[in-house]
C-alpha cells in the first residue's frame, strides 16, 4: 500500500501542478481516478484467471455465459477497488502534501514502473494464457 501511496502523491503532484492549487479537489479526483486505471488492467487479468479456474472446475455453462460473469465481476471488483482508494487517498485531499515546483525523478520513475508492471502484469497473464491454450488446456 506504500507504494499505491507513492504513486497516488505523484500524480496527485502532477494535477496540482497543471490545475492549480485553487482546484485542489478537481486535481485530487483525477489523480485519484488514474491510480485507479492503472489497476484496470492487472484487476481484469485477475478476473479471467479466477474464472478460468471457476470455469475449469466447475466445466457447466457456455463461453458466453462465463464472458458475460467474468465482466460482471470484474467491473464490480475494479469499482469496490476504487472506492477504497478514494477513502485511503481522501486523506491527501484534507492535508495535501507540500508542492514541489517540479516533478522529481523518482516521482517519475515510480509513476513509470508502476504503470509498467500493471500493463506487464496483464500482458503475461494474457500470454500464459495463449501458451496454455495453445498446449491443449481448455480455460474459457
Amino acid at each position: 500500500m506504500e507504494t499505491l501511496d507513492r504513486v497516488f502523491e505523484a500524480v496527485f503532484a502532477r494535477w496540482r501542478r497543471k490545475l492549480g492549487d485553487s482546484n485542489l479537489e478537481s486535481a485530487w479526483r483525477r489523480a485519484s481516478n488514474k491510480v485507479s486505471a492503472y489497476l484496470l488492467f492487472p484487476i481484469a487479468a485477475a478476473t479471467v484467471v479466477l474464472m478460468a479456474v471457476v470455469y475449469s472446475f466447475m466445466g457447466t455453462g457456455t463461453f458466453v455465459e462465463q464472458k458475460k460473469l467474468a465482466q460482471i465481476v470484474g467491473v464490480v471488483v475494479w469499482i469496490a477497488i476504487s472506492i477504497l482508494l478514494d477513502r485511503r487517498f481522501k486523506k491527501y485531499l484534507l492535508i495535501p502534501p507540500r508542492l514541489a515546483p517540479d516533478e522529481s525523478s523518482t516521482a517519475r520513475q515510480v509513476v513509470f514502473w508502476f504503470h509498467f508492471i500493471s500493463i506487464g502484469v496483464f500482458v503475461l497473464t494474457c500470454l500464459s494464457g495463449y501458451l496454455l491454450h495453445r498446449a491443449g488446456l481448455r480455460l474459457l
